[in-house]
């Protein structure tokens, strides 16, 4: 039962790196670049490097294969943004050959719509790993109790605690890995708001300026017609 447990843990904190917030290296683990019909890691094509915590950079072993992993990132992670932008690390040989190109992987800000959308999925994600392991300890809860029906109660009621334990010191795990996370995308959400070129407030008071002038034409349109 911890064993199985402890999947589940492991899988949810893994899923949680996949919820981007910033470039993270391990988001590209489930990243499967297809050529010729067979399919490689992303390292096995490419060298990563991550320069800041805006962006992370691709340097593709040969250029020919930059659309399959463009490809096959954008399946994994559509909100990905990437840029082609010149290896800076390379010489160029001549003027007449273009200077080889790198892919610039950048997550895009968390504003209201994907703090929403994050949240969510962080919430589902949690339900579902929550539920698993529930059914799993009812399993092997039950299981134990039947093996010690023959055992003195002392030890049948110690045999239940400590299944009763294990169990929600993972729950426990669980619960902490989604404050986290969410915490995470709360944070981002907030330097959102506060930076100068996209920020809530402006955003708002570009909407409802909008919902007035829409009111105002309509009420326009109604003197016209009772005219």
């Amino acid at each position: 039962m911890q064993g199985r447990l402890y999947g589940y843990c492991t899988l949810l904190a893994y899923r949680y790196m996949n919820i981007c917030v910033k470039p993270d290296p391990v988001s590209l683990l489930s990243v499967k670049v297809v050529i010729d019909e067979n399919e490689y890691e992303i390292e096995k094509v490419a060298q990563l490097a991550k320069p800041d915590d805006t962006c992370l950079h691709l340097i593709p072993i040969d250029q020919d294969l930059i659309p399959h992993i463009c490809k096959a990132i954008l399946l994994e992670h559509p909100e990905f943004k990437l840029d082609l932008v010149d290896d800076p690390s390379a010489k160029k040989e001549s003027d007449d050959k273009p200077a080889p190109k790198i892919i610039v992987l950048t997550v895009p800000p968390v504003d209201k719509d994907r703090k929403d959308t994050m949240l969510d999925l962080v919430n589902a994600l949690y339900e579902d790993c929550d539920k698993r392991m529930k059914l799993d300890f009812d399993v092997a809860a039950t299981k134990a109790g039947v093996a010690a029906a023959t055992l003195p109660k002392e030890t049948q009621d110690e045999t239940k605690k400590e299944f009763e334990d294990a169990y929600n010191s993972f729950v426990e795990k669980v619960k902490a890995q989604k404050e986290s996370k969410t915490k995470e995308i709360e944070d981002a959400y907030e330097r959102w708001c506060k930076s100068d070129d996209s920020n809530e407030n402006k955003i708002n008071e570009e909407k409802a300026a909008k919902g007035v002038d829409a009111a105002f034409k309509m009420q326009l349109g109604d003197m016209t017609l009772e005219n």
